[in-house]
């Protein structure tokens, strides 16, 4: 299943929980879930809902990452970035944000415009995951990567 954005806030794996919220158990007994932090800075506070699916995953002992960056796509070097925004949007100029963790990863300048813009980020993603790879400079998110390649193996097996 894939979700975005907002959509986090209606996901539970409680059984119990709320009629109104999607339960994630009966649409797949082996969850696991990756979620973007959003943070502006290390000292930002995770939102409400990333920490309630964070405990209900625990609960049943499912991996849950939650990047330790704003969002995944911070994982990529600067210069695969925007070549992956270059190859989604034709008018841009050049990244706007910065190259730390914390910063908006794919958000750009227009050719000729002052506004900044945050590219498709379904096909930046894709266009990501076909050409590059992510830098692995962090202990944290090789052990996470790893937990998820071994999670679902074993569910496949």
């Amino acid at each position: 299943m894939f979700y975005g954005g907002k959509l986090l806030s209606r996901l539970t794996i409680d059984d119990e929980a709320v009629d109104d919220f999607i339960k994630l158990l009966p649409l797949c007994r082996r969850p696991a879930i990756l979620i973007d932090s959003d943070k502006s800075n290390g000292n930002s506070p995770l939102r409400a809902t990333k920490l309630r699916i964070q405990k209900e995953f625990v609960k049943i002992e499912a991996p849950c990452w939650i990047t330790e960056g704003r969002e995944i796509e911070n994982f990529y070097s600067r210069g695969d970035r925007l070549e992956a925004v270059q190859s989604v949007h034709s008018d841009v100029s050049g990244l706007a944000g910065g190259n730390t963790r914390y910063d908006k990863p794919i958000s750009f300048k227009r050719t000729g415009k002052p506004d900044e813009v945050v590219a498709d980020k379904i096909a930046v993603a894709n266009y990501l995951v076909e050409n590059k790879s992510p830098t692995i400079e962090s202990a944290a998110f090789a052990q996470h990567l790893t937990e998820i390649i071994e999670y679902i193996r074993a569910a496949n097996d």
